[in-house]
């Protein structure tokens, strides 16, 4: 299949026909990784990885009840 280079802006894009972006599970706001090489263009889709500090930002510390012993566990 073959696509056209269009202007966006001061950019250059390209539309993603809708069956390729279900097969590679994009959808809008997705991310991708960009790398060229060798005149190819290869796009990948990335994952956000948070940081536990980041996951757990405004949360309250919690206690947890894990029940009485039951073994020779020292509290």
């Amino acid at each position: 299949m073959q696509g056209t280079i269009s202007k966006w802006g001061n950019s250059l894009a390209i539309r993603l026909p809708r069956w390729a972006t279900e097969e590679a599970l994009l959808k809008e706001g997705s991310l991708v990784e960009i790398d060229v090489t060798n005149g190819v263009i290869t796009l990948s889709q990335t994952r956000v990885r948070y940081s536990l500090a980041e996951l757990l930002e405004g949360e309250a510390p919690q206690a947890y009840d894990w029940g009485a012993p039951m073994g020779e566990e020292a509290w």
